[in-house]
């Protein structure tokens, strides 16, 4: 018999058929009592590896594209100059950042690195975890670093401390805690977390970004946030039911 059946290709990244034509013997069909059908050439079995073939490739495009900006976030908060106006070099790398971080996360960085203290004091934070020393601020020490996070922007306090674990800074942190200072902090912030008290929630609105910089500690902080919210609906449903 002659038998007529379609050949998965792979053009780029997309599956593509051809249509193949050719005489075959009857014993060679496998036949499939249970679905009503027989077949010749497995096509089902050839497209799964095409498909697999392309995804894999996706997923190591969107890795490299990922450490990519990832690497060229850090690069260029490293090395700007704070307090300044950028100048137009700065400003073309930063126009090019948030191109990259829009189309391929959603993550809207402001016009200006410069524009947001919050963005700022986040990214100085994580930098300087990152590098071991301060970053952004004129600090000699990153103890300093995280006093000034502590006071100034509660909400990036968990996303730091995160990072100083995931960047192995805690060992440093406790050589320059030479008055026991932020042993005692750590241990106040840990018991306001575990009250869900609002001060050292997460922002939630910094995830994408810290998905991009620290994926495994924006997970943590969406696992953090996550949980929170869950209480509070619990707390709310509790209230109405008392009500």
């Amino acid at each position: 018999m002659r038998c007529h059946f379609r050949r998965p290709a792979r053009n780029g990244n997309q599956l593509v058929d051809s249509w193949e034509s050719t005489l075959i013997r009857y014993d060679e069909l496998t036949c499939e009592p249970t679905a009503q059908r027989c077949w010749y050439f497995d096509y089902d079995g050839l497209a799964e590896v095409v498909r697999a073939e392309i995804e894999r490739d996706r997923l190591q495009r969107d890795k490299a594209a990922n450490q990519a900006l990832r690497d060229g976030l850090f690069s260029f908060w490293v090395a700007r100059s704070p307090n300044s106006r950028p100048d137009r070099d700065s400003m073309l790398a930063w126009s090019v950042l948030r191109r990259a971080s829009a189309a391929h996360h959603g993550v809207a960085l402001p016009p200006s690195p410069e524009d947001d203290s919050s963005l700022i004091a986040l990214m100085n934070g994580l930098a300087s975890a990152k590098e071991g020393r301060p970053i952004g601020w004129d600090f000699k020490h990153l103890i300093q670093v995280t006093h000034r996070i502590v006071d100034g922007y509660p909400q990036h306090v968990v996303a730091f401390g995160h990072a100083i674990r995931h960047f192995g800074r805690e060992a440093l942190l406790d050589s320059q805690d030479g008055t026991g200072k932020w042993k005692a902090r750590k241990a106040a912030i840990r018991r306001s977390l575990e009250r869900r008290e609002p001060k050292f929630i997460p922002d939630a609105a910094t995830l994408p970004l810290l998905m991009v910089l620290i994926p495994e500690v924006g997970e943590k902080l969406q696992n953090l946030l996550a949980k929170t919210n869950a209480d509070d609906k619990t707390t709310s449903s509790q209230g109405e039911a008392i009500a």
